[in-house]
């Protein structure tokens, strides 16, 4: 699953409150990299590419 989200947001919501933030601000949640590229392109530079999975966690694979 990758997700577009702005990564300062997402640092200072986890770092005031001490938990997850997960992606339900995130401006789109696809399982289609390609489709993730799309929406970050068409964005400023606070957003990135998460990718996340079950086994091995979240991390930032793309930054625009």
């Amino acid at each position: 699953m990758y997700a577009v989200i702005n990564e300062k947001l997402r640092d200072a919501f986890e770092k005031r409150y001490q938990m997850p933030y997960g992606y339900g601000n995130a401006i789109k949640v696809t399982s289609n990299y390609d489709e993730a590229l799309e929406w970050l392109r068409a964005c400023s530079d606070k957003f990135v590419i998460e990718r996340y999975s079950p086994d091995c966690g979240r991390d930032i694979i793309y930054r625009n």
